[in-house]
């Protein structure tokens, strides 16, 4: 399969008692329709049935999927976020129970310093130990918001160029648009060749 969206395109006349009648199967009768389609050929396959009665504008597929790559940067720059949050919150539970720990009375007896002494140094490690670990999750996660950063900046770039050159060239953007579909279902073109009076085929 081609497509991430899978869809068909039905073309029919709509003939009521004998008569053209597009009014009646166009109201509800079409939504039905479109259902009893879906439960028949599209439900086993596991694809989903469209909203009923969808006020959705379409895309333009270059639009689309600019639209798509900008969302999951932004979705992934969100997740890093929350985990970024998250960690950072752990690190400061930690750091909270440290601080609470040490505010607690020395013990008079020297056996008990000892003791002590000892319990802390092996908890003191193992916290150090656990701050390392956590340091270095942090790093990566703040290397990835960086990736995803960039990476978002570069998408959003890229669909603003695209933006800018369909509302400056729309005719010259789906001449363009129209040849890459074309080339993409093995349809040819006579290349374009520049003259002194402009542009011609």
């Amino acid at each position: 399969m081609d497509e991430t969206t899978p869809h068909m395109h039905l073309n029919f006349i709509p003939i009521t008692e004998g008569r053209l009648c597009a009014k009646e199967l166009c109201n509800r009768k079409l939504s039905k329709l479109q259902t009893e389609v879906w439960k028949k050929v599209g439900e086993k396959y596991g694809l989903n049935r469209g909203k009923p009665n969808s006020q959705a504008v379409h895309l333009d597929t270059a639009e689309y999927k600019a639209k798509k790559i900008v969302e999951a940067a932004k979705q992934r720059s969100a997740e890093i976020d929350e985990q970024t949050e998250r960690k950072q919150a752990e690190l400061t539970e930690l750091t909270q129970a440290v601080e609470k720990a040490t505010d607690k009375p020395i013990p008079k007896n020297k056996k008990e310093v000892k003791k002590e002494i000892t319990a802390l140094r092996a908890k003191t490690a193992m916290q150090e130990r656990e701050i390392q670990i956590r340091g270095r999750d942090q790093e990566e996660l703040f290397k990835k918001l960086q990736e995803a950063t960039r990476r978002n900046n570069g998408e959003d770039t890229a669909f603003k160029m695209v933006a800018d050159i369909m509302s400056a060239y729309p005719d010259e953007f789906d001449e363009l648009l129209k040849k890459s579909r074309d080339k993409k279902a093995g349809i040819s073109h006579t290349p374009v060749r520049k003259n002194n009076s402009g542009w011609s085929k």
